[in-house]
């Protein structure tokens, strides 16, 4: 009986997916369009909506008691509306009795893997599947299967594992930085992908990793958080930027200081992963990858992808954890790069989907 695959990217301003099909040679690709629902298009989207404090949602887990709002519990119905049509869009031209879903979500999920019970940008929604699971029941399609929600991060990963091109495969160590809304991170160690939540005792996520000044380095590096610095400074909402197409290319050749942290942001993030690696590994990454917005961002602009590099190479000049060896392994070689790869997180998908039908 054929089995369909669907990869499904749910950020945090829209979702995305595809139909991803697995090739003799145990890669996978994109097999049909790419379909885009925005959040904002749904039915039950609310224009307004601000994410609780995350302080107050890190309460609220560690006391084993989420206190939903009214309007975390409608737009958890939106991204719901959204997730819907993408797999209804896809389906219309690849239907099957069969159908696998890996579908990412950003946020720390529930203990089940159903829901989201943490999310530094959007609603919490700890039922998630039961949602959408149950309007794919009254719209009465049947043999869907999504096993669990999934780390957006640990996708993009596979994605550039298993894809044709991908700047994972055939290398031992490597670190993925993909940059968008939030920052993706993921790794490659001796050979093997591995989740960051494996590794979350010594290696911590973009988001928690925070510069002198206590800003996280995911608010000087992402697209989102350069927005949300411009939007500060300009007095202009973030949805005004985008209304105007003022995105982060423009501002980082228009404001200076913006400009600056972006620079040190990415450097001291990509320098302090390298010491961390060395630290508790005692090895070097083979390659630094910078993927998505963060990778077109530097590929459109090869002053500030240099001005990165030049300062990533003073910080291993100037280290006092890595040893002789290593700096000089990171001085002679060229380990920083860019990946191509725009959908690995649908890719990724596909294969956690493909994996799931086994």
């Amino acid at each position: 009986m054929k089995k369909t695959f669907l990869g499904i990217d749910g950020g945090a301003t829209k979702v995305a997916g595809s139909v991803v099909e697995k090739k003799e040679n145990d890669t996978y690709q994109i097999a049909s369009k790419i379909v885009e629902v925005s959040y904002h298009d749904s039915p039950s989207y609310l224009t307004d909506f601000t994410p609780i404090n995350i302080d107050s949602q890190l309460k609220d887990d560690q006391e084993g008691e989420l206190r939903l709002s009214i309007d975390e519990e409608r737009q958890c119905i939106a991204y719901a509306e959204a997730c819907e049509e993408v797999i209804n869009r896809l389906l219309h031209d690849h239907f099957s009795h069969e159908i696998y879903v890996g579908l990412g979500m950003p946020g720390t999920k529930t203990n089940d893997k159903r829901g989201i019970k943490i999310m530094n940008n959007g609603p919490r929604m700890p039922r998630f599947l039961d949602i959408l699971e149950r309007r794919m029941d009254m719209a009465e399609l049947k043999g869907l299967s999504i096993k669990s929600l999934r780390e957006d991060n640990d996708l993009c990963g596979l994605g550039e594992l298993y894809s044709k091109n991908g700047e994972f495969r055939r290398v031992n160590n490597a670190l993925y930085i993909g940059g968008g809304t939030g920052i993706a991170d993921a790794i490659m160690m001796n050979g093997e992908h591995k989740s960051f939540l494996e590794i979350k005792d010594w290696m911590p996520r973009t988001w928690q990793m925070e510069d002198h000044k206590g800003f996280s380095y995911e608010y000087l590096t992402s697209q989102l958080g350069i927005m949300n610095q411009y939007s500060k400074l300009k007095g202009i909402p973030v949805h005004e930027l985008k209304r105007k197409q003022i995105y982060p290319s423009t501002i980082l050749m228009e404001n200076e200081n913006i400009h600056d942290r972006f620079i040190n942001g990415l450097s001291e993030l990509i320098s302090k992963r390298i010491e961390l690696f060395f630290e508790h590994r005692q090895s070097v990454f083979d390659k630094i990858i910078c993927a998505l917005h963060l990778g077109a961002l530097l590929n459109d602009n090869k002053e500030l992808f240099l001005s990165v590099s030049e300062k990533i190479i003073h910080n291993i000049k100037n280290s006092n954890i890595l040893n002789t060896e290593s700096q000089e392994w990171y001085l002679e070689n060229t380990f920083l790069t860019i990946s191509h790869l725009t959908h690995a997180p649908i890719i990724g998908g596909g294969v956690k989907a493909y994996l799931d039908s086994q």
